[in-house]
């Protein structure tokens, strides 16, 4: 993803979604999406795919997480 943020410095790239909402009710764009049936849930795909990827995790409310990559 780097190359796509060419000379912009250091700037943060949403890089998924988790959510507790419904896929009707949410367009991630580019980003993948993960759909968690609860709060449990979503706090445990959140925690491991920041384990593996080293992204930051933005709580957006609404039962909504952003992860994000700084370039």
């Amino acid at each position: 993803m780097r190359w796509m943020m060419k000379g912009s410095g250091n700037l943060p790239i949403m890089f998924a979604l988790v959510t507790l909402k419904k896929p009707a009710e949410v367009n991630g764009g580019m980003a993948p999406i993960f759909y968690a049936k609860d709060e449990k849930e979503r706090e445990k795909i959140a925690t491991y795919i920041t384990r593996i990827t080293n992204a930051t995790v933005h709580d957006m409310e609404e039962g909504t997480y952003i992860l994000t990559l700084n370039a």
